[in-house]
């Protein structure tokens, strides 16, 4: 049991760590999106959906880049660049009114979900050219060693 933690204990606090902050700033992004939209006197429903439509283009486009061929990860990118670009205008209006100070610190949610969002799917995908094996090593000369073995020989 112990061997299992150790070498799986990398990964979970790198996933755990990934996830924790595009979920803050995914939910503080929400917040931007929706006060921005209700100021502009759009329906309550509207508000409310719109931080999906806008963010969720960002996460659509990772899952795409995950999961494309090399030949067409283009498509995931089509998701991303217009999601970064429409989350990073609506949390920065959302501050401007209270300056530029206050705009661009509302900028910071949008462009660390992008990056965490991102980094996320690159996280994924090395995890997956794995092949499931838990804590691999490149060693030059020796091929893939897998770390698990060497805490099963302390």
């Amino acid at each position: 049991m112990i061997n299992w933690i150790m070498a799986w204990w990398s990964r979970l606090t790198a996933g755990l760590a990934l996830m924790v902050v595009a979920s803050v700033t995914g939910v503080i992004s929400y917040t931007h999106v929706y006060d921005l939209t209700v100021s502009l006197h759009q329906p309550a429903m509207v508000a409310r959906l719109m931080p999906f439509g806008v963010d969720g283009l960002i996460v659509v486009g990772s899952v795409v880049l995950l999961q494309a061929a090399p030949s067409q990860t283009w498509l995931g990118w089509l998701g991303i660049v217009p999601g970064v670009a429409a989350s990073l205008f609506a949390n920065v209006e959302s501050g401007l009114r209270w300056g530029l100070l206050a705009a661009g610190w509302a900028g910071v949610p949008a462009a660390s979900f992008a990056l965490a969002t991102f980094l996320l799917e690159r996280w994924l995908k090395a995890q997956a050219s794995h092949g499931g094996r838990v804590g691999t090593d490149v060693t030059p000369g020796r091929g893939i060693k897998a770390r698990e073995d060497s805490y099963a020989n302390q």
